[in-house]
């Protein structure tokens, strides 16, 4: 198990509750997906498992461990540490891919890739042997042409955000975290790269968090999906989003998704694909239309 968290509160410094993590459990090797509706505090979840923020408010019962069997960490005291020792942290274990790609403009698109593996220790001569099959596979007929010393801002969105896929897994990473990391492409792209996500993160035994808007490409890809549940507080004056495991749906080798919680001496039914789907989308169109 790569993360084990319970009775986790989720908050910034001003505010009420954001987010409230009953139970997740994220094993290694694992694609899992977060889905929900707007505000339920889907990139606070990535905020919290990649130390983006410090968004965590326990309690003595909080659970919140990271293990990948040669390294643990207790991520609440993690924050009682030195920068220098977070940043090492991250440079270790994670890598990022955000919609907003947070290309460096003045690098050009060979050197925005390059300087991720350069960062963990690579040589230049390494680094580029590394990270030009990268290219080839995310941009295909494209990669002479982006190759070419070309600039960032003479790129187009889906480009830019390709780049940044092929800058995430340039790392050699224990964990990727994904903000809406396809938002920007068709779905025959999107579809492709997380196709070569997915190969890269099963070669180096790695874990994903993927949080999207796209239903049919979470129960396309992941093996896990999380639904960010939207709660009301007892006064009825904000909600907040709550990750459990009736909330949780494990896909199945031999096809369809059970939920996570636990059926005593009985099976859980199988929900095929399709079901799911519209489950999802009835949920978040429901919950998005709440005023609270």
């Amino acid at each position: 198990m790569l993360y084990n968290i319970k009775n986790l509160e989720c908050k910034y410094k001003t505010g009420p509750t954001v987010l409230l993590v009953d139970d997740l459990e994220i094993n290694q090797g694992e694609i899992v997906f977060f889905l929900g509706a707007s505000g339920v505090g889907k990139s606070t979840i990535l905020e919290t498992l990649g130390l983006m923020n410090n968004t965590i408010n326990a309690n003595p019962s909080t659970v919140f461990d990271f293990g990948n069997g040669k390294y643990s960490e207790n991520m609440i005291n993690i924050w009682k540490k030195k920068e220098s020792y977070l940043a090492n942290f991250r440079k270790k274990h994670l890598s990022f891919i955000f919609q907003s790609t947070n290309l460096f403009p003045t690098l050009n698109a060979e050197d925005n890739v390059l300087l991720t593996p350069m960062l963990q220790g690579f040589s230049e001569v390494q680094a580029k042997n590394h990270v030009r099959p990268i290219f080839k596979k995310v941009f295909n007929l494209e990669y002479k042409q982006v190759m070419a010393d070309k600039k960032i801002s003479e790129m187009s969105g889906g480009q830019r955000q390709r780049l940044a896929f092929a800058r995430a897994i340039a790392s050699n990473y224990v964990m990727l975290l994904g903000d809406e990391p396809t938002g920007n492409l068709d779905w025959a792209n999107a579809n492709n790269l997380m196709n070569h996500l997915i190969d890269d993160i099963k070669g180096k035994g790695a874990t994903s968090v993927i949080v999207s808007h796209d239903i049919s490409l979470a129960v396309e890809h992941a093996d896990k999906i999380v639904y960010i549940d939207k709660v009301s507080n007892d006064k009825l004056t904000y909600h907040y989003g709550l990750i459990d495991n009736v909330n949780t749906y494990i896909k199945q080798k031999s096809g369809g998704w059970v939920n996570q919680v636990t059926y005593l001496d009985m099976k859980p039914p199988v929900i095929d694909s399709e079901n799911l789907i519209e489950y999802f989308k009835e949920k978040i169109v429901n919950q998005n239309s709440k005023n609270v």
